[in-house]
């Protein structure tokens, strides 16, 4: 594990791992304030870093069409979550925007 540890010290930046680990929880804080919002379409927030999923009330491939027509590349998790993996490297706009799109769907009634 050390070994492990001490290339990826050589390897990434200064700063990256945190800074993976604030946007992740950016991204989970975001979804939340979303299912206060719509707590009748997200029953759950839920994951680790950047690895997100919202627990819908409806199937989640219904959701899919309607953020690729935004180019919002999401997945599902089981039959009732919304998974958001986006790269280690993304920027904190493109969460907003990704959570953004989200409410704009739900606020649409998909």
């Amino acid at each position: 594990r050390a070994a492990a540890n001490a290339v990826l010290d050589k390897l990434l930046p200064p700063g990256f791992i945190d800074g993976v680990r604030e946007k992740g929880e950016h991204l989970i804080d975001r979804l939340q304030k979303l299912q206060q919002r719509w707590p009748e379409h997200i029953t759950e927030v839920r994951g680790k870093g950047l690895i997100v999923g919202a627990v819908t009330s409806q199937p989640a491939a219904d959701y899919l069409a309607a953020f690729r027509q935004r180019d919002i590349l999401v997945a599902t998790a089981g039959a009732d979550v919304v998974r958001f993996l986006p790269p280690l490297v993304v920027e904190r706009d493109r969460i907003d925007e990704a959570v953004d799109v989200f409410d704009e769907i739900l606020r649409q009634g998909v």
